[in-house]
């Protein structure tokens, strides 16, 4: 039990320093998803290159593209929240949850945490994996590094965070779409 409280601590916490990092990165409007499909990595030819994505059902999932292409590959949540007055839904998947955001009639994610090891990134890195197995996927020079313990990347639109805690392993794993809009 405290084990998955400090897992969701560290997500939050992570959550939190990826939004405040990205505000001044923000767009008045996502990218449009192109009619030109991506070109994919030479290392693995189902991801897409030039962005960051997470893998589900070994399936890579873009974070840039609507949420109803998204949900087609991952499915309807297992529960959901929307504050009154607001079009922000937090929901809840197994292994992972995602908030969204609206632009006009268009939701999109804006955010994507890992809460269990059974979700990784598209490099194969999880909750559990070290700072050496990061660092061996992503660089040795993550873009934020005054904390010794965030590892923060940038590619296409997204930011991938990682929190590290005792002996060096993943604590908590958190996408942020620089695209999104209040």
């Amino acid at each position: 039990m405290k084990n998955k409280i400090t897992r969701l601590f560290c997500a939050a916490v992570c959550l939190t320093l990826a939004l405040s990092l990205a505000a001044c990165r923000r767009t008045d409007k996502p990218e449009e998803p192109s009619d030109t499909p991506p070109t994919t990595s030479a290392v693995d030819p189902t991801v897409p290159e030039g962005e960051f994505v997470f893998m589900f059902d070994g399936t890579p999932v873009s974070l840039i593209e609507p949420l109803t292409a998204i949900q087609a590959i991952i499915g309807a949540p297992s529960s959901e929240e929307q504050k009154p007055d607001s079009t922000s839904r937090t929901m809840y998947y197994d292994g992972f949850y995602i908030t969204t955001f609206q632009s006009g009639t268009i939701t999109y994610v804006r955010a994507l945490i890992i809460t269990e090891n059974t979700v990784s990134t598209a490099e194969g890195i999880t909750l559990g994996s070290t700072a050496d197995d990061i660092k061996a996927a992503y660089g040795d020079t993550p873009e934020f590094s005054s904390m010794s313990d965030v590892y923060k990347y940038t590619r296409g639109g997204v930011n991938l965070m990682f929190v590290t805690g005792e002996e060096e392993r993943v604590m908590a794993i958190s996408y942020l779409n620089l695209n999104w809009s209040r």
